[in-house]
């Protein structure tokens, strides 16, 4: 029999108001990863003589090309007009563009507001080769005297229209193209004079081009990068250059120096690459230092350095300067600075190292014949440490694990930089010291190998070396390739404007990707326990792949190895976790069931192309970079239900992927088998509940029906989807991607996209009775990848997609109520007095973000849902001061299976009760629980836990403080935090000064508390002030344990202010409920002396012990029959058991409170 507990009405005092806050700056990677610092990037401009050329490639101007129409035409000089391209005109440093050239007033420089004018329908001239006098009459006919040819072959000029008006000519379709008759040739028309005088005044030479091109590519980038520019002769980088963010003045002073760039000079590319490899050398304190971060004033050991080489020339250093002692680098070998050998006769470094013989070779490093070539200097920039005082933290990049191709096959270590194949594959970089990576973008010329795929493969597996470096010759370009490969960059090759311009935007665009790279580290996010089987959700930041684990659990709470990961079942062939080759691969046409809404309010359909509304298909069809239609959304579909042929990979123009499976990051598995809420038969009469029960259709039979369910693990992915999964096997049962996943989703297939939150929430999912009828009832939120929340049907999870419309209950989101927000709040489903079962919603964060329409209020609002419809039936509006309102906790005080209080914190650190005893709705009511002493110190962001008092019978509400959310809360440079214990009788709200205190005292890895202090009557709070664990906080939602009346929970404590420096670590604490001190003065809690196991050797007063690791939440195993349990935290080799006795847990269930 339950005890009944007397109720008694409250009335709550309110706390002064909060001024409104600026939205949470949510962190979209996860915090406990490095933090993305700004890179720096070291831009080179080519500012010799042949930029001021109006022809592309070299060889146009052989034999008299410029007195023949080819030179006119666009397909033959690459840089003459193109009738088919627009000529935007360039961008100001603000992004604001210059003006439209005119066509009758066409200025020779658009660059230069002063520059001469040409009315280009009376006045054209072809600029063969631009001077600082163009119109001497040597160069170029006077067309004031009617002339229109010079007889000198090398000067001559002539107009093939007859008529010196702007002309172009065409190729004629099927004509050869080296031959003058099958060209034609006219003057421009009236419908194209904008776009020829814009191409006029800002692309016909080839430094104009490069002008424009820079202008659009780095207008389009935020200010998290930083940049430092140098011209190859006239703007040398030199002791006061600096590289700074990317804005404001920044972005100005680039422009200008960009815009008036002047072209003349060689092509010294070498001493311009040494000049940057040397700057990102530099040290100290100050801005000068291309690692020094002003407002942490400090150096970062993890900033990334780029060089980007701008040129349209061979390389042709005249002189080779001081400090080009990189010579010969490539020839190895080399010990590097992570211990790793470089030697070039190992098959696997073919690609760096595998060369022709040179002209020169390299002996004592000042021997003057000793000639560094590009691919040397590139190579000694990379694999010397440039700053051997500083800490490795540079992210590592892996982005191909492929291996066979230039060595034996087989699985990869633990370590995938421990193969050499993997090590020297240029797609990667192993590197976390100090280097520089090296990108070049060529415009009109070519080497003597075509940059291929298999031209590729070939020097990687040496049956192609590279050809000897020669300055001034088609080697030069191949020994830059050379270069930017063993630095593991980029080269692109150009050939017109247009192509130039999205190689800026591609290696501009891959320095960003970097920057929110992670190193590559696989992440423990959830450990779950069930009967013999432990499931681990974990992902790689290297290419934001999750992994799903099995693995078994002895009698010894020992791991075994893992039996199957549901990443490797969906994806097929090799999975590396388990060693397994050659797993089939599910057909993701046929195979996969994949649900989906097809509208705001949820109504389940098939995730196929021709099942989607015209909304959906819009966004899918939508280009994430540029915003344009691009009629790729079909393909998207397919790539997002698996298939691969869209790949980059197989030249599609999709994203590669490792595995189907997306980041398990915040989620967690959740698992669900047969009924067995045990709910009782006494339900109010004349209650649904209770007229199913009369009908035989109780909760009982429910249960019995359904007692053979299959057990499933629910988890939710950063691919877009939930996921249902077999618990036994791994393999998917079905998927669902919610409607408010739809604006992001079509990122997911953005060759290089950074990490893009989806589905990043645990579900919720409990027995309720909606729709008439006992039914399993999946709640699932999307944390920082959406505004909404969805509710799905589970009573069977044999789901297919012809009954989808039975799979999907109801959405809500934004749209329907603006005060949403971001649904970080777990949901809460529940029964109340009113006779329906509900949902709990609490509006989280930035539900006031101007830049996400509709704007809500900013406010802490609690949102009452049907939970068979998700009709709003109740809304609670708690103000500016109950902003970001978190996951509630509902509490049944009389034992009858129905709600009459729930408790929720906020982002200020208040406690909030809502009162739903009443059958009325108006009736309820809310209170503010508990107010601090200084709101905002100590915000609350977990889930509050419940505990019967022993003593008065009232609530106990147990919660800690702490807030991770946004990049600031890395630091431990944070008000101390705290762990509270309130008791929910009397007068509201509690305030500190009624709480007795506790303070923290640290042993090395073990925790004891000082006595308590005070005589508050109201409760205990654990302050945790030690001065080992400064900014240790508490995120995670306890667990209680009825035996003992202990409370478990793990703190968080950041590793370091600097964001180059990743991880937390964790301590595990067990205190008593009723006081805060020890579970119990006789019998330990912890393995205090190290022994292996908990008895009477051990100290009892020991209430906590660090892990050197995040610990997400408080997984227990649970033996049947009572004895010794164990909690599993992370651990190198799998979870790993952390020993306790009496280990009766209270589940994890909606009712707090017996």
């Amino acid at each position: 029999m339950r005890t009944l507990l007397l109720i008694l009405l409250l009335a709550g005092a309110s706390a002064a108001p909060l001024a409104a806050a600026d939205p949470l700056d949510l962190s979209v990677t996860p915090l406990f990863l490095n933090t993305a610092v700004d890179p720096n990037v070291m831009v080179t401009v080519d500012d010799s003589s042949s930029m001021n050329w109006g022809f592309m490639p070299d060889a146009t101007l052989i034999n008299c090309f410029q007195r023949r129409p080819q030179m006119y035409a666009s397909n033959r000089n690459l840089i003459y007009f193109n009738p088919n391209y627009e000529y935007l005109p360039p961008l100001y440093g603000d992004g604001t563009p210059y003006p439209q050239a005119n066509f009758f007033a066409a200025r020779d420089d658009g660059f230069d507001p002063g520059s001469p004018v040409v009315n280009l329908q009376t006045q054209y001239r072809f600029t063969l080769r631009k001077s600082t006098n163009p119109y001497v009459a040597s160069t170029f006919v006077d067309h004031q005297s009617g002339a229109t040819s010079l007889s000198n072959c090398d000067n001559t000029w002539q107009f093939p229209t007859n008529s010196p008006s702007a002309f172009y000519c065409r190729l004629i379709p099927g004509e050869p193209a080296n031959q003058d008759a099958s060209y034609q040739c006219q003057g421009v028309p009236s419908d194209e004079r904008q776009n020829f005088a814009n191409w006029y005044s800002y692309y016909r030479l080839r430094g104009y081009s490069l002008r424009t091109a820079v202008t659009h590519a780095f207008a389009r980038l935020d200010g998290n990068i930083r940049i430092g520019w140098q011209a190859l002769n006239n703007f040398p980088i030199v002791a006061t250059t600096k590289v700074r963010r990317f804005e404001a003045n920044v972005r100005q002073q680039f422009h200008a120096f960009v815009a008036s760039a002047q072209f003349n000079g060689s092509t010294p590319a070498v001493t311009a690459a040494i000049r940057a490899g040397k700057f990102f050398s530099r040290s100290g304190l100050n801005a000068f230092s291309p690692y020094y971060d002003s407002n942490l004033g400090m150096e970062l050991t993890c900033r990334q350095n780029y060089h980007l080489m701008l040129s349209d020339g061979y390389y042709n250093d005249p002189t080779w300067p001081s400090g080009a002692d990189a010579a010969g680098a490539i020839l190895g070998p080399l010990t590097l600075p992570d211990g790793k050998t470089y030697d070039p006769g190992d098959p696997a470094a073919s690609i760096v190292g595998n060369e022709q013989p040179r002209q020169f070779k390299c002996g004592a490093l000042l021997n003057t014949l000793c000639s560094p070539s590009y691919s040397d200097i590139a190579f000694h920039y990379w694999a010397h440490d440039l700053r051997p005082d500083l800490d490795d933290d540079v992210a590592k990049l892996l982005t191909d694990r492929k291996i066979g191709v230039v060595g034996p096959g087989g699985a990869l270590p633990a370590n995938p930089f421990d193969n050499a194949e993997v090590y020297f594959n240029p797609a990667n970089d192993p590197a976390n010291w100090q280097h520089l990576v090296q990108f070049y973008i060529a415009f009109g010329i070519a080497g003597t190998l075509p940059q291929t795929n298999e031209v590729l493969t070939a020097l990687r597996k040496g049956t192609t070396p590279w050809p000897s470096p020669v300055q001034d010759t088609q080697s030069a370009l191949d020994d830059a390739w050379h270069g930017t490969l063993v630095s593991r960059g980029q080269l692109f090759a150009t050939d017109n404007v247009k192509q130039l311009s999205d190689a800026l935007v591609d290696a501009l665009s891959t320095v960003v990707r970097r920057r929110g790279t992670a190193s590559p580290i696989s992440v423990s996010t959830g450990i779950l326990n069930s009967d013999s089987l432990s499931y681990q959700t974990v992902f790689d930041s290297s290419d934001w792949s999750g992994s799903l684990l099995a693995r078994s659990i002895d009698g010894q709470f020992s791991s075994g190895p893992v039996t199957w990961d549901a990443g490797c079942l969906l994806t097929g062939g090799e999975c590396e976790i388990t060693g397994q080759g050659n797993l089939p691969t599910p057909d993701w046409d046929q195979d996969r069931q994949i649900i989906t809404s097809s509208n705001i309010v949820g109504t389940g359909t098939a995730f196929r192309w021709n099942s989607l509304s015209a909304a959906q298909k819009a966004l899918l069809n939508t280009d994430p970079g540029s915003g344009l239609d691009d009629q790729l959304g079909a393909k998207r579909v397919a790539w997002i239900r698996g298939d691969r042929s869209n790949e980059q990979s197989q030249d599609g123009p999709l994203r590669d992927r490792r595995s189907l499976l997306g980041a398990v990051v915040h989620s967690g598995a959740i698992y669900v088998g047969a009924p067995a809420a045990g709910y009782d038969h006494d339900w109010p009469a004349f209650s649904p509940e209770q007229q199913a029960e009369e009908q035989g259709q109780g909760y009982a039979k429910f249960a019995e029906t359904h007692q053979e369910r299959k057990a499933t693990l629910y988890v939710g992915a950063n691919d877009g989807m939930l996921h249902a999964f077999d618990a036994r096997t791994g393999e998917e049962r079905f998927a669902y991607i919610p409607w408010a996943a739809y604006p992001n989703l079509a990122e997911l297939t953005e060759p290089g996209a950074a990490f893009v939150p989806f589905v990043d929430a645990a579900p919720v999912i409990r027995d309720a009775f909606v729709g008439g009828q006992w039914r399993s009832l999946l709640v699932g939120a999307l944390r920082r990848g959406g505004q909404g929340i969805f509710a799905l049907d589970v009573t069977s999870p044999e789901i297919t997609e012809a009954n989808a419309a039975g799979l999907v209950l109801w959405e809500f989101n934004q749209e329907q109520d603006a005060d949403l927000g971001y649904t970080y709040g777990q949901p809460f489903i529940t029964r109340l007095a009113h006779g329906k079962w509900v949902v709990l919603l609490p509006a989280a964060y930035n539900s006031d973000d101007s830049e996400i329409p509709p704007v809500g209020s900013g406010n802490g609002v609690l949102f009452v849902l049907d939970a068979s419809s998700g009709a709003l039936i109740r809304k609670f509006d708690l103000g500016s001061q109950g902003a970001g309102l978190t996951s509630p906790i509902a509490a049944d005080l009389d034992g009858n299976d129905i709600t009459d209080y729930a408790y929720a914190g906020d982002l200020a650190g208040h406690l909030w009760r809502f009162d739903f005893q009443s059958e009325q709705t108006v009736q309820w009511s809310v209170a503010l629980f508990f107010d601090p002493d200084t709101p905002g110190a100590r915000p609350i962001t977990a889930q509050p836990r419940l505990l019967r008092d022993a003593t008065t019978g009232r609530p106990r509400v147990l919660v800690g403080t702490g807030k991770y959310l946004e990049p600031e809360d890395r630091t431990a440079e944070i008000p101390i935090q705290a762990f509270y214990g309130l008791l929910d009788q009397g007068p509201l709200p509690i305030t500190e000064d009624q709480l007795r205190r506790r303070s923290v005292l640290d042993q090395g890895n073990l925790r004891k508390l000082g006595d308590l202090q005070g005589d508050g009557t109201r409760g205990w709070m654990i302050e945790f002030d030690s001065g080992s664990a400064k900014g240790e906080r508490v995120i995670a939602t306890a667990a209680v344990r009825s035996v003992g009346d202990t409370v478990i929970f793990p703190t968080l404590i950041p590793r370091s202010n600097d964001p180059c420096k990743s991880g937390t670590e964790s301590v595990l604490m067990f205190v008593h409920a009723a006081n805060g001190g020890p579970p119990s003065a006789s019998f330990a809690s912890f393995d205090s002396n190290g022994d292996g196991v908990v008895n009477g050797s051990d100290n009892p007063q020991i209430v906590g012990r660090r892990i050197d690791d995040l610990i997400a939440g408080i997984a227990s195993v649970m033996p049947a029959g009572g004895g010794i349990g164990a909690i599993l935290v992370p651990g190198n080799d799998g979870p790993q058991a952390i020993i306790i006795p009496e280990h009766d847990w209270r589940r994890r269930a909606w009712r707090e409170l017996p």
